[in-house]
This record gives structure tokens, sequence and C-alpha cells, in this order.
């Protein structure tokens, strides 16, 4: 029953820990969860030397894509460069947050023949009205707000995909960039300008520091302006969503922290922006990434 997922007001735990799990939790994750879109990954108990269940995880395959549910689905993109931009000797450790124009355009066009594109907006509205269990709906999003989503504006409204952008308070209202993109600007610096930096530049005020002011007008142009957003919003372009203001991780206990991030940076963005934001993401997105607060609060 519904109950049993009920979730306490307040936690001790910085991460979700077996005795936090309401009751039922693992049956009720078999019973919902568990379809052929699904993978599931093994490992072995140390104690008993067998192989168990440990997670299941969405896999796409080219072999599964004809077998997909009926349902709606959420695809989420973060950074678009250029082709064979991928293919270069990357001097810093980036996450895989990058996707190469043309490997974004074809995965457009294959979905399209797949799916019906559909906005977050409309996503919730088919959900509510139970009007997803014979169709193949898919929602775009794009995280961080970074101003590569231009490469594929024209491209997306042209296929008639309204994505929904969801975007962090710091770069956009402060000129500040997110932490988790330091390495990624340093390639892509590096890359653009034949640059070969050193590998011991740890934080923003380093790399500006050997590089100059122009490593700093290159940062602060990597992200899209508020006059852009407005006008994609205006455009009908876009939906909007926030992301907390600097991509920290919310499973701290520190509840000004998490008030600043989640609340305060959607009020501000809000005004910023001079729209109603309905959405918000939490970075990082691993269950781990955020308590219970944050999940409130949010």
């Amino acid at each position: 029953d519904k109950n049993s997922f009920s979730q306490p007001t307040t936690r001790k735990f910085k991460t979700y820990k077996h005795i936090d799990m309401p009751d039922n939790f693992n049956q009720k994750m078999i019973k919902h969860f568990n379809s052929k879109n699904f993978k599931t990954f093994f490992i072995k108990n140390k104690k008993t030397n067998n192989l168990e269940s440990v997670f299941k995880k969405f896999s796409i395959s080219k072999y599964s894509y004809d077998n997909f549910q009926y349902g709606w689905y959420v695809l989420n993109y973060h950074h678009i460069v250029n082709s064979g931009w991928t293919s270069q000797n990357f001097k810093y450790k980036v996450p895989r947050i990058y996707t190469e124009i043309s490997n974004f355009k074809n995965h457009i066009h294959y979905l399209k023949s797949k799916f019906e594109f559909i906005s977050i907006t409309e996503g919730l509205k088919a959900l509510r009205e139970d009007n997803i269990s014979d169709r193949y709906l898919l929602s775009i999003t794009f995280d961080d707000g970074l101003s590569s989503y231009n490469e594929v504006a024209t491209f997306l409204k042209d296929n008639n995909v309204i994505p929904t952008l969801f975007i962090n308070s710091n770069p956009i209202i402060y000129k500040t960039p997110l932490f988790n993109h330091l390495n990624l600007f340093l390639n892509e610096y590096g890359i653009k300008n034949n640059q070969d930096l050193p590998l011991n530049i740890n934080s923003y005020l380093q790399a500006q520091n050997y590089i100059g002011e122009k490593f700093s007008y290159f940062v602060e142009n990597q992200y899209l302006s508020k006059t852009k957003i407005k006008t994609l919003l205006k455009k009908n372009m876009i939906e909007l969503g926030t992301h907390t203001k600097s991509h920290k991780y919310l499973n701290m206990n520190d509840n000004d922290i998490l008030d600043n991030e989640i609340i305060l940076c959607h009020q501000k963005l809000e005004k910023v922006i001079g729209e109603k934001i309905r959405y918000f993401s939490f970075p990082f997105g691993n269950l781990g990434d955020y308590n219970y607060r944050a999940e409130l609060l949010a």
C-alpha cells in the first residue's frame, strides 16, 4: 500500500542505507520496475562466494530498441561538441557528459522513428491521465545550462522537440562556473587554442593565473546567458527547470546549504528569467547524492 513508501521527515544518514528503506521496498521494486528494458548486474558475495543480483540498470542497445515496452522515457544530455572532438587525447580526465553533434542528430532521427517526442509538461499530463499505456513517449532534457545547446536548438525545433533545460544559478546570475566543469573546459580550451596546459591546475583561479583573462572569458561563454534563455522561452523552444545553485552533492545535513542550493536558487532564477519555473532536477542523479531533506525541499 501507499504507506509502505512513506519516508521519514528527517534522517541521520548522508546516503540511503538498508535501515532507511520503506517496508517491502525490494518486493515493490521488483514488482513495479522489473521489465525487459532493464539489465541485471551481479556481484560475488565474499562470504558465500555466490553471484547475487545487486541492481537493475536501464539498458539501451541496438537489439533492445524494437522491444521497448509502452511508456514515457526521458533521455538526458549535457554538452554538444563538434564532430571529431571526442577522438582527441584528453589531458584532463572528464566525465562522459559530451555528445558529438553528428551523433546527437543521428539519435534524434532514429528515436523519431520509434517514439513520439513530448515535453516534460506533456509527459506529466499523460501520466496523470493514464494515457501512456499504449504509447511510446520520449522527452529530451539538458543539464547544466551549457551554451553548446545553441548548436542543436534550431535542429530540435525543426524536429518538433521541446527539451527541458535544467540550469544552475551560479553561471547564469553570478558568472561563476560549476566546479565539475573545470577539466572539461581545460581540455576544450587547450584543444581549441592548441595550448599544452600543465596537469597541476586544480581550480579556476589557478587556470586564470596561468592562462590569463582569456580563459575567464572563454569559461563565461560556455554557459547560456539569461537573455538567450528568455529568447528560447519566448519562442517556445524549451521548457525550464532548475538544477541547484552550484551543482553540489545534496546529501549533507546542513539545512542552510540545502535551502540555498534548492529554494533560493529557484526563486532567484525565476526572478531573473521573469518566468515561473516548474521543474527541478538533482545534480549527479544517483540515489546517494541527495537525502530526504533535499527531496522534500525540491
